[in-house]
């Protein structure tokens, strides 16, 4: 591994959950042995230089597994999961295209072909034909390594078993058919010894544990070690940019024809069931605002410096970004109450998870006469939440996160359907403005000026 005294170590804990020998591993401390034979235990928000001189060379980085707590253990799980899924990777069309066309300069460069190259990649869309599936970014096909991972029903741990260290049960179902009830305490997970609706604590072998889940399954499934070690190789084989966290997902407006099967899946349901909407399941609400003001004041003289504040301030983005449209999600689907009941539907605002939702609606929508005014909730695309972040903004804030263009204030007399369009339209343009204007003051990136996180979400109709 390559390091420079200017790296965080933040940004090795990304590097190890990159790479596939380590990707497995969620908790761990990491020990730093220098040249000289010292040994330093490295903290998350540090940088190497702060701790050790690592110029010399001959510097050597230990994993040490940590002890699991409440929120470490579930997080490990949802790590778990994520791997086992090929929905992380971005696939789409002009991935595809790049590693095609990356594919075939190397196959040229083997066989001794000696064009320009200024001139390769030009045509690289010569010998494919006009159909239309040609254009779609096809889905990468399901590795299954195990039938079900999900929450076990002896779940929470009894207090006796507490002082014990139990911290999690899981239910895992492999694909030789075979059930296990798998016990995450604060040092390591094993099998236990529970048949039925009886909990037995008592480890099942002593060879079926391990530190991490996938270290445990990979024990009790041969099936499981082998699919496991195929999405590994899929994944590393993917273009860079599918593995890389989006800032904006691309959703496509085309649909798989026919349409695929529904099946059974618990975690699926699961995690649909218990969904936060962008909250931790454990823990604070994350202080938006602090952290992108924070982020902001990083020093950014050098290359270096600038490099990591980018870093930094995409990771906050791509956050916020992903809490807010699972918020809007919650919003439009009537999970999250609003903070002004007694005002019209149109004008609800809500606050969920330090972050400000509220509906693009144009200013002449509240003359309408109730009897026609639409229903926000209901109506066919007639307002949408535009969220911004946070209550706690710093005072010197630059900028008004939500503020909407006043259109002109003459009553409407019997508004007509195109009267109603109009003004949507006008809502509509007024809302991309307000991005607009705030993605410029940002890109001004001017000393002392602050201003917030903003996105707009459309989803089913509305903004």
């Amino acid at each position: 591994m390559q390091l420079s005294p200017g790296d965080s170590v933040i940004d090795v804990k990304q590097f190890l959950l990159d790479a596939p020998e380590t990707c497995f591993y969620t908790c761990y401390d990491l020990i730093l042995h220098t040249k000289d034979g010292s040994t330093h235990q490295l903290e998350d928000y540090n940088e190497i230089s702060e701790i050790a001189d690592i110029t010399a060379g001959g510097c050597s980085l230990e994993m040490v597994a940590a002890t699991y707590d409440e929120r470490s253990i579930r997080s490990h799980l949802r790590r778990v999961r994520e791997l086992l899924s090929l929905s992380s990777l971005h696939v789409s069309l002009s991935t595809s295209l790049a590693l095609q066309q990356e594919s075939a300069q190397a196959k040229n460069a083997d066989a001794g072909k000696t064009a320009h190259q200024e001139l390769d990649g030009l045509n690289f869309m010569e010998d494919t034909t006009v159909a239309l599936t040609n254009l779609l970014a096809s889905a990468p096909a399901e590795i299954k390594c195990v039938d079900s991972i999900v929450f076990s029903s002896f779940n929470p741990p009894p207090s006796y078993r507490r002082l014990h260290g139990d911290l999690i049960y899981i239910d895992v179902v492999t694909l030789e058919g075979s059930k296990h009830c798998i016990t995450g305490s604060s040092k390591s997970f094993y099998v236990n010894a529970s048949n039925g609706s009886i909990l037995d604590s008592r480890p099942l072998k002593q060879s079926h544990e391990a530190s991490t889940l996938v270290g445990l399954l990979q024990k009790i499934s041969a099936k499981f070690k082998k699919g496991f070690r195929e999405i590994l190789d899929r994944k590393a084989s993917a273009h860079p940019f599918e593995n890389v966290q989006a800032l904006l997902p691309v959703t496509s407006w085309l649909g798989a024809h026919p349409v695929p099967e529904h099946r059974r899946d618990a975690a699926r349901a699961e995690d649909s069931v218990v969904l936060s909407y962008g909250t931790e399941l454990i823990g604070m609400q994350r202080d938006w605002n602090e952290e992108l003001q924070s982020c902001r004041e990083f020093p950014h003289a050098n290359p270096q410096e600038r490099i990591l504040r980018g870093r930094a301030l995409y990771k906050v983005t791509c956050d916020f970004v992903d809490a807010a449209v699972k918020g809007a999600v919650g919003v439009i689907n009537r999970c999250i109450p609003p903070i002004n009941p007694t005002d019209p539907e149109c004008f609800h605002m809500y606050v969920h998870n330090n972050i400000f939702f509220s509906f693009a609606v144009d200013s002449d929508y509240e003359q309408i006469s109730k009897d026609q005014k639409p229903d926000c909730q209901n109506g066919s695309g007639r307002s949408t939440p535009v969220p911004s972040p946070a209550l706690g903004a710093k005072a010197d804030s630059g900028v008004a996160p939500d503020s909407k263009t006043e259109e002109s204030n003459s009553v409407l007399e019997g508004p007509t359907e195109a009267q109603i369009a109009d003004s949507e339209q006008a809502t509509y343009a007024s809302a991309n403005n307000d991005l607009k204007g705030t993605k410029s003051y940002q890109e001004a990136d001017i000393s002392g000026l602050y201003n917030l996180a903003m996105a707009i979400i459309d989803y089913r109709g509305h903004r």
